[in-house]
């Protein structure tokens, strides 16, 4: 009887290798908020399901200026402003529960065009020029951490044309090293 010259591994091998998914699937921090925000726009009101592909505007304009009475930036959150969702069971967040250091820093951040990146974007996301195209587009915002890097605020919204669309700012907090989940989200206009 001859035996197969194959090498054998052990049963933890092969369930280690079965189980666990190869590093380079792994998103990054900022895949990961971008697709976590995406998903909240989605699931909290906008009126259309999340399409199979997330097309997204290459070049993030930047913000109105709060001095626009007619922009959503105007209406950018008083302290006391409940989030629409929340991650616990607990009484929903205000906007003054963010930390103001994050909240400063993400007027900063997200008041400057950016340019977004495609290996930023999570996998199931495309990048288009320009905003005259026909499709359901989303737009984001940079995004703004807190010096730990364990909180971030961003800013997502989508225009799926006519008199639909909405925007969002989206607090998250990172739930384990490598992961993180949404703490509230803060509606700041739907049409």
């Amino acid at each position: 009887m001859r035996l197969s010259a194959r090498p054998v591994l052990p049963f933890g091998a092969l369930w280690l290798a079965a189980v666990c998914r190869p590093a380079f699937a792994q998103l990054t921090d900022t895949q990961q908020i971008y697709d976590l925000a995406i998903k909240a726009l989605f699931r909290e009101d906008v009126d259309i399901t999340r399409p199979r592909i997330v097309f997204i505007a290459k070049v993030s304009g930047t913000w109105p200026r709060a001095s626009d009475s007619g922009a959503p930036w105007a209406r950018f959150p008083d302290s006391s402003y409940r989030s629409r969702y929340s991650d616990t069971s607990a009484p929903r967040p205000v906007w003054g529960d963010v930390p103001g250091e994050l909240r400063e820093s993400f007027r900063g951040v997200a008041a400057h065009e950016i340019e977004i990146r495609s290996q930023d974007l999570p996998p199931d996301s495309r990048l288009v020029e320009g905003s005259s195209s026909a499709r359901t587009q989303v737009g984001v915002s940079a995004i703004a951490f807190t010096p730990d890097s364990s909180e971030a605020l961003v800013y997502v919204h989508v225009h799926c044309g006519g008199l639909c669309g909405g925007g969002d700012i989206v607090y998250l907090r990172r739930k384990r090293p490598g992961g993180w989940s949404i703490a509230a989200t803060f509606p700041l206009w739907r049409s």
